[in-house]
């Protein structure tokens, strides 16, 4: 096994006190950051560092390192096991496999700093591969569609453009890796998709969905009111008696039901597509879930709850589908 490279700091600003983790490169470079910062831009570093961390050394100058898994081998699996197990200067140490040029260039990526200049389309590709290794999804939107431009790639620049969507990253400050041209094309196709999504969860009517929904066993649906106030869950296993001082809920000697409210739910929900203008947006708020909990607090009957979670969460994955094909259909407009 050949020696280690000896170690050197990296540049401002990956030499602040602050820091709690260190990452060190191929080369031997030394990169301090900060876990809430990689686990909020990664799950691979977020379930790392959930990991129990190796305890601090006597002398904190020295390094302590044994052994560490590189993340290539457990990358695929992303089941944590390279949690680092040793430390230098008292934080613990992760050994990377790529040099210091791109993970310099993968870090500015995460933080809020001005972002790096690639030179090469390969210089592109080397980061974009490293990003995806730690699943850095913002990062490999976001470096994807400068590769696309930068190659002329119509499809593949269409896909990465649909990509940024699901990310709050200010297009604004890319003028680093792109042109100033391919930035205004970007923020242009982006307020075009905050419209189309903002006029989709105002109209109901494209949504498409509860009318007639079932969960498939023929003993609950779901459906809206005649002015699509309400969302109605039914559920035909039980027949629960309707307290009298519960007058929004209905029910009959067949039917148990529970309302809740959708106008809410879509105020929610158009503040939310303006800053992610995408299909995972529906499926990640939560307000409809916590109407059906208060709502359906007085049911005893836990398997009527459970239809009621069940035919929700598919609703909306089926109307995360539905914007999402409707921002599909909004073509990115290149100049070439």
């Amino acid at each position: 096994m050949g020696a280690e490279p000896p170690r050197q700091p990296s540049s401002y600003p990956f030499t602040k006190s602050t820091a709690d983790v260190i990452m060190r490169t191929s080369d031997g470079v030394d990169f301090k950051v900060h876990r809430l910062i990689l686990s909020e831009a990664s799950p691979f570093f977020e379930g790392m560092f959930a990991l129990p961390q190796p305890p601090p050394t006597p002398n904190n100058d020295v390094d302590t390192h044994t052994s560490l898994a590189s993340p290539t081998t457990t990358t695929s699996s992303n089941d944590g096991n390279n949690a680092p197990t040793s430390r230098q200067d008292d934080l613990p140490v992760i050994l990377v496999t790529e040099p210091s040029e791109i993970i310099d260039a993968l870090l500015r990526l995460c933080y809020p700093f001005s972002p790096p200049v690639f030179a090469t389309v390969d210089a592109i590709a080397a980061v974009l591969e490293a990003a995806r290794k730690y699943a850095l999804d913002g990062v490999v939107a976001r470096v994807a569609f400068a590769a696309a431009w930068h190659l002329r790639l119509h499809t593949e620049a269409a896909a990465a453009a649909r990509g940024t969507l699901r990310h709050r990253a200010p297009i604004s400050s890319w003028d680093k890796e792109i042109s100033l041209d391919a930035v205004f094309l970007l923020m242009e196709y982006r307020a075009r998709c905050v419209a189309a999504a903002i006029e989709f969860v105002r109209c109901t009517d494209q949504w498409g969905l509860f009318r007639g929904l079932g969960s498939g066993d023929g003993e609950s649906c779901a459906d809206h009111d005649s002015k699509g106030r309400f969302m109605t869950l039914s559920c035909e296993r039980c027949q629960h008696i309707q307290p009298p001082q519960i007058s929004h809920l209905t029910c009959c000697s067949k039917w148990q039901r529970i309302q809740i409210d959708v106008h809410e739910f879509q105020d929610v929900l158009a503040k939310s597509v303006v800053h992610l203008p995408c299909g995972a947006t529906v499926v990640e708020n939560r307000i409809l879930h916590v109407q059906l909990m208060e709502e359906g607090s007085y049911i005893a009957c836990t398997q009527c709850k459970v239809d009621a979670i069940d035919m929700l969460n598919y609703a909306l994955k089926q109307m995360c589908k539905s914007l999402d094909a409707v921002l599909a259909k909004l073509p990115l407009k290149l100049p070439w």
